[in-house]
């Protein structure tokens, strides 16, 4: 969950008190600054590009039976997840950020900041569980051929959703919306604990479960498995690797590089998480303080945005899968007169769709 409102909220210093506040109306004078116009159009950004991201990496693989591979069934999950936390989070925490009360009610109070942290715990085991799956396939590719299957990876995609519900159980049952008198009414939604030992238990709970845990478990299989790649080029340097050994190289590549995104995108929000949880009493908030947090929530929101490009940028068979959905975005250079072209049946279907686009050729 995002707490910036109760990391924040509990310091008036955060906004500048001056010698005239207590006059001052907090429902009727407090307007956004310049923290909270950038926090929104960076959000807006992101909310479109991963929105439309992610749903092309779900639209490819439902439309193309070959690319219905066990990887691109989690890689498919972890889209669904992404997908969940940007709807889930970016609308409502904009409009949160820049009102500073919580509008939508009880109800969706403790509905969305719990769909919130399922949709990050979802990611956080989707990822482990697709690395663990991507070392299976590298390192014993025999060995875990039988239980390597999409029927498999569907039923563990689902686990993952179940467990992450019930681990985010305690947040949903701890979330209220209550009304505080910052020199005006205010309605804010949080976190309720019954002790401040049990709010930094979650805390530290959280940090274990959607952070720790699954990179430990990322770190571990991805470095098997580039060792495992290592040996097999300094085993057939001299040789020319096949087809299927560049594909399971590329693919190992693009589950490093979604981890190594993951862990630099999330860890400043759970060390600002942390520190505002256990550090000692303080009096003041700084405003460089508040613009890291702003900073570290901008960081959360597109990881789950530039996973699809990473996706593109390493999966050939995505580019060309996209290129295949949408001819009349990609021109194909047509042939010289006199040339000749053959074209597979997977590529009849684009030629098809290149000429409703750009028209047949013109006789000559």
């Amino acid at each position: 969950m995002d707490n910036f409102t109760e990391d924040f909220m509990d310091n008036t210093s955060a906004w500048k008190l001056t010698a005239d506040w207590p006059r001052r109306n907090w429902a009727t004078d407090w307007t956004p600054g310049a923290k909270e116009y950038i926090f929104a159009t960076f959000c807006g950004v992101i909310l479109l590009i991963g929105g439309i991201g992610n749903s092309l990496v779900i639209y490819i693989v439902a439309r193309y039976s070959e690319m219905r591979t066990v990887t691109n069934y989690y890689i498919v999950n972890l889209a669904v997840t992404d997908l969940a936390f940007l709807v889930c989070c970016i609308p409502f925490t904009t409009i949160n950020y820049l009102m500073y009360s919580w509008i939508f009610g009880k109800t969706m109070c403790t509905f969305v900041p719990y769909m919130m942290q399922v949709s990050v715990q979802a990611t956080c085991i989707t990822l482990a569980v697709l690395s663990i799956d991507r070392y299976c396939a590298v390192v014993h590719p025999l060995r875990s051929i039988n239980f390597r299957t999409p029927k498999v990876a569907a039923i563990t995609s689902g686990c993952t959703w179940i467990g992450s519900f019930l681990l985010a159980l305690p947040l949903g049952m701890n979330l209220q919306l209550i009304e505080v008198d910052y020199f005006g009414p205010l309605k804010i939604c949080t976190e309720i604990w019954p002790s401040s030992s049990a709010k930094r238990s979650y805390t530290l709970y959280t940090f274990l479960i959607t952070y720790v845990i699954p990179l430990v478990i990322c770190t571990v299989s991805c470095s098997l498995i580039v060792r495992s790649i290592l040996n097999r080029f300094s085993m057939n340097h001299a040789q020319e690797a096949d087809v299927d050994a560049k594909l399971a190289r590329r693919t190992s590549c693009m589950v490093v590089g979604v981890v190594v995104l993951f862990a630099v995108c999330w860890l400043p929000n759970h060390v600002i998480n942390m520190w505002a949880v256990f550090k000692p009493v303080m009096q003041n908030i700084s405003e460089t303080t508040a613009w890291l947090k702003t900073v570290a929530l901008i960081l959360c929101y597109s990881n789950s945005a530039v996973n699809p490009f990473v996706y593109t940028l390493l999966g050939k068979n995505y580019r060309r899968c996209i290129k295949l959905s949408f001819p009349c975005l990609f021109r194909q250079e047509r042939p010289k007169q006199g040339s000749v072209v053959t074209f597979s049946a997977k590529d009849a279907s684009a030629k098809a769709a290149t000429i409703s686009c750009f028209g047949p050729d013109k006789p000559k």
